[in-house]
């Protein structure tokens, strides 16, 4: 399965480019194979997942019949039992029939039926666009991108009865509530930092002395998305553009407030680059 979708993947920028070149016969015929094979093994997926799900859920209703049969059985000999014991009783029968199946309570299991409408929404758009609506290749390619990362994302489930990768496996799966936890702190952080660049350094740029400039590089901050991006940058000690910022405060804020300008970058790295790749 991975590789048939990852072959689905590389051959797609030859038909993303539009290109129908008669010499890649002998590609196309692997390419179709591929296809087809991808689709059969969809549906073998689809059908492995549902007998898992059937099976799963027959075991759970078997166990939950029996047990309430058990509970039965004591409640006869309610009389001769005291107070404590009747409302254990009572409480277990009750928690029994709002149990849940071992298969629900696996979020591997939702993952994979995540997985499968995105493969089964994959697979009809790249039909339909490889055959009949070429023009929106490029759609195509970002969408066979998205579900081969999460085709392989699946191996972890897999891996996870291994005893090197095991515990490892485990620990990708609770990174998910770790991450909200950390973006949180992050986005606390950067919103304002984002409102305080674009607020000195965005467009418009109407100063003479910007527009002349060639080493000016209105990209970075020009727009509200464009500071989004390099804001974030920042936190990677990327390129965040130090000589335009100077520019731009030296046209708008003058020589004296360049401080302001060193403060707020100095801040945003340390606080981003230093303190939160190190939480």
């Amino acid at each position: 399965v991975l590789i048939n979708w990852s072959l689905l993947c590389l051959f797609n920028p030859i038909t993303v480019t539009g290109k129908d070149d008669e010499d890649n016969s002998g590609i196309q015929y692997v390419e179709i194979a591929n296809e087809i094979l991808t689709v059969l093994f969809f549906f073998y997926q689809v059908f492995d997942e549902a007998r898992e799900l059937r099976t799963n859920t027959r075991r759970h209703k078997a166990f939950v019949r029996q047990r309430m049969k058990q509970l039965e059985m004591e409640f006869k000999y309610l009389e001769l039992l005291s107070e404590e014991e009747k409302e254990y009783l009572h409480k277990e029968q009750h928690a029994i029939t709002k149990t849940n199946s071992v298969y629900s309570g696996d979020y591997w299991n939702v993952f994979d039926w995540i997985s499968i409408i995105l493969m089964l929404v994959t697979l009809i758009v790249h039909f339909l666009i490889k055959y009949k609506y070429t023009k929106y290749g490029v759609q195509r390619g970002i969408l066979l991108s998205i579900t081969l990362v999460i085709v392989w994302l699946k191996m972890f489930k897999y891996c996870r009865v291994l005893e090197s990768l095991g515990p490892f496996c485990v620990i990708i799966a609770s990174l998910p509530k770790d991450f909200i936890k950390i973006a949180t702190v992050y986005i606390i952080l950067y919103i304002p930092m984002v409102c305080l660049f674009y607020h000195f350094f965005g467009e418009p740029y109407d100063e003479p002395e910007l527009n002349n400039n060639p080493s000016f590089d209105k990209e970075l901050y020009g727009t509200l998305p464009e500071t989004f991006f390099t804001v974030f940058v920042y936190t990677l000690v990327g390129d965040y553009g130090y000589e335009t910022l100077k520019q731009i405060t030296n046209a708008r804020l003058r020589d004296k407030y360049f401080f302001f300008t060193q403060i707020a970058i100095a801040y945003w790295i340390l606080v981003s680059a230093v303190l939160l790749l190190n939480i």
